[in-house]
């Protein structure tokens, strides 16, 4: 189906310092929001737009040529205060200069099952724990604050991660030269490896790769071709 962008009212987009795309490329099956959507060619998304209009300097490039970047979310749904409207408008709702140095984001917060099928929710890395969706409001400001402090996820390059395979495949092959117990403890050792790293690298570096594939296939493969090798020499 052909989509459509529809801009807003002349006399908002007069009013406003700018405006953009109010949507998330890819949307995955799973109804998760992984990948950050700067835009097209011709309209920026109204996160970039924003941390443009901010002074970020991570859109000093042109979006065209800006590597392939995955949203770092900072936590489950809820993450950020929010206030509604009521609250807003009362002169007693929230304490004076409650908004003062502060980016507003104005939005909903719905509530609904856990599917969110056709609604504005959509998963994270915290959905599956939590069984709990995030609004897209949310997942907009996530961007923007990824935007504007530079903490948006970056894949390792395929070679690398390629290299990372071979080098675990030959640690899971040589379980089968140790005793089933020392093969078992090693087994564990470089798994449980292999995630600290991967988190370390998403903490503090802002990389990832898919650890899961060494650390809960590969050496798990080779434990138990291990031990039925041992198994098999020995009857």
């Amino acid at each position: 189906r052909q989509e459509r962008i529809i801009p807003p009212l002349k006399l908002l987009r007069k009013a406003a310092a700018g405006w953009g795309i109010l949507a998330f490329k890819p949307v995955d099956a799973d109804y998760g929001v992984r990948q950050l959507f700067p835009g097209t060619s011709d309209i920026a998304s109204a996160t970039w737009k924003a941390a443009e209009v901010l002074g970020a300097k991570s859109t000093h490039e042109a979006r065209e040529s800006v590597e392939q970047r995955w949203i770092n979310y900072y936590g489950p749904a809820n993450t950020f205060s929010s206030v509604n409207f009521a609250q807003a408008l009362d002169p007693e709702g929230v304490p004076p200069g409650y908004f003062k140095n502060k980016i507003v984001m104005v939005g909903g917060r719905s509530a609904v099952g856990y599917l969110a099928k056709g609604q504005d929710e959509f998963g994270t890395p915290y959905s599956r724990g939590a069984h709990q969706f995030t609004s897209g409001l949310e997942v907009q400001a996530t961007i923007l604050l990824n935007l504007l402090r530079g903490q948006w996820l970056t894949r390792i390059p395929a070679n690398w991660e390629s290299a990372i395979l071979i080098i675990v495949g030959l640690l899971a092959g040589a379980l089968a030269a140790l005793r089933p117990s020392l093969a078992v403890a090693s087994a564990l050792i470089v798994s449980f490896a292999i995630a600290c790293l991967a988190f370390w690298f998403v903490w503090h570096r802002y990389i990832w790769f898919d650890w899961m594939v060494p650390a809960a296939i590969q050496m798990p493969l080779g434990l138990v071709w291990s031990v039925g090798s041992q198994y098999l020499l020995e009857s």
